[in-house]
């Protein structure tokens, strides 16, 4: 193994047909980014995903046929260089770009009509929220400190197109802030799906699809149990990590 992988584990998803590089300690993919990924319903040509990390969440649109291509932005210089090792390893490289910056620095190319789809899986916690990670790459990938939930949707605003949508997963405690926050960008929840961690469990994750429009209708999805009573993944779940996925129509 090189030097450069050499604090880092190979992992799998769908029963070994997606694999990814991603560090041994600090920052590491959770369910919620394949809950993401499968959360999005519609194929689109471009997609842009902030807040990339190692790749999980495009990689795994790109390998089901949900979008065509994918430019990912993070600031984290070795999950950059891990992301693009994943999309090499998993044969989608010439489809996946990696965008090695903050967010709040990218610029969409000047050609082209900007991304049809913009997803991320932010930090989940405001800076100066709750007990911060002594590993500082766990807590940046958890804590807004390099952006605020302000910025990351401003600059998704920026880069979707008129038609564009937003795919976010956040702590459900985050959802009116969330509705807020995109009410005063002119965007609205068009879809909203809660994951409760067992049936008798309140919500601890909110899916959320948001476009542009007053006239938006609100969609409520049927609730997603990841565990059931016994303490096993429900079928819904162990289907997402399997790979059995819906096959989609173009939007």
């Amino acid at each position: 193994m090189s030097d450069d992988l050499q604090n880092t584990t190979q992992d799998t998803t769908f029963h070994g047909k997606v694999v990814l590089y991603q560090p041994r300690r600090g920052y590491r993919f959770s369910l919620d980014s394949l809950l993401l990924a499968h959360f999005i319903d519609r194929q689109s040509s471009k997609t842009l995903d902030l807040c990339a990390g190692c790749g999980i969440v495009g990689l795994l649109l790109l390998f089901t046929n949900r979008c065509e291509t994918v430019t990912a932005v993070e600031i984290d210089a070795h999950l950059a260089q891990l992301a693009e090792k994943n999309a090499d390893l998993n044969g989608l490289s010439e489809k996946y770009v990696v965008s090695k910056k903050d967010y709040r620095r990218f610029s969409p190319p000047s050609s082209g009509r900007g991304f049809e789809l913009v997803i991320s899986n932010p930090p989940y916690f405001p800076a100066g929220s709750g007990r911060l990670n002594p590993d500082d790459a766990e807590a940046q990938g958890r804590h807004e400190r390099h952006g605020r939930l302000d910025d990351l949707l401003a600059k998704a605003s920026q880069c979707m197109t008129p038609k564009g949508r937003l795919a976010l997963v956040l702590p459900a405690f985050r959802l009116h802030e969330l509705a807020v926050k995109l009410d005063r960008r002119g965007l609205r929840i068009k879809r909203l799906r809660m994951v409760h961690p067992h049936p008798d469990k309140s919500a601890g994750q909110v899916l959320i699809e948001a476009v542009r429009g007053k006239n938006t209708r609100l969609e409520v999805m049927a609730p997603l149990i990841v565990r059931r009573i016994d303490g096993e993944y429900s079928e819904e779940v162990e289907a997402i990590l399997a790979g059995n996925w819906p096959s989609l129509e173009h939007s």
